[in-house]
């Protein structure tokens, strides 16, 4: 248990009251903790499980305002894996010739390096791999790298944007020496660098999701640093 103290509490300590599954007591301190960390390893029988839990809780929060039945609520699975049409992660160094993406593991807090996901998209596996084996032999691709953003459709197609420390000094060199071969060798229809005031494109910079509502089809531009449904209903 934490130890008590007198006093005034401070707005952390009201945050903590007011959010108690946000922090746990830790060794002498409070910690973060982000209980929507899903498992590293998902298991797919318990989707619809989660999917019922999840609708049930929603139907819960609208329970006012669904009260005449005006609202018809209903829910869209998604497949139980490889759903996801949206990676973002930081890269994790591990040795010079050695990177991986990185993620937290909801047991011990901790980063570990990640190099596929069952939750995520076949298309953005494929780029992943491709992109790490791209950054352990080209050092001009990771010179500077910070993060990188995956996005995929479902018709296939692949965008990946990479954001870096500083700008590109040598703009059109890195280019179509660097970018455009990525481009090709990841099989995807665009790749951007970012950095400050900077953004070079080689071949598309965005994707287009036709999603399929009561018959009719209707497009969703997708784009790096944009809010957007990935969980894609089959």
């Amino acid at each position: 248990q934490p130890p008590k103290r007198g006093g005034r509490r401070s707005s952390r300590s009201s945050q903590r009251r007011r959010n108690p599954r946000k922090y746990a007591w830790g060794k002498k301190k409070w910690v973060h903790v982000d209980r929507s960390i899903p498992p590293l390893e998902p298991d797919a029988s318990q989707y619809e499980a989660l999917l019922s839990e999840k609708v049930a809780s929603v139907r819960e929060l609208l329970e006012e305002h669904l009260r005449d039945g005006d609202v018809p609520l209903g829910a869209v699975a998604s497949s139980p894996l490889h759903h996801r049409h949206k990676f973002r992660s930081l890269f994790y160094r591990i040795a010079e010739d050695d990177w991986a993406f990185k993620a937290l593991d909801p047991e011990t807090r901790l980063p570990v390096p990640i190099y596929q996901s069952a939750y995520l998209s076949e298309k953005i596996n494929s780029m992943m791999s491709g992109l790490i084996q791209a950054m352990n032999t080209q050092p001009d691709l990771r010179r500077g790298i910070v993060k990188a953003e995956l996005l995929s459709n479902s018709d296939g197609e692949g965008l990946v944007c990479l954001n870096y420390n500083w700008p590109k000094e040598e703009e059109e060199d890195f280019l179509e020496l660097t970018l455009r071969p990525l481009l090709a060798s990841l099989g995807a229809i665009g790749a951007i660098a970012c950095a400050r005031k900077q953004r070079l494109v080689a071949g598309e910079d965005r994707l287009v999701q036709w999603n399929k509502v009561r018959g009719r089809r209707y497009p969703q531009i997708l784009m790096e640093n944009a809010f957007s449904q990935n969980n894609l209903a089959e």
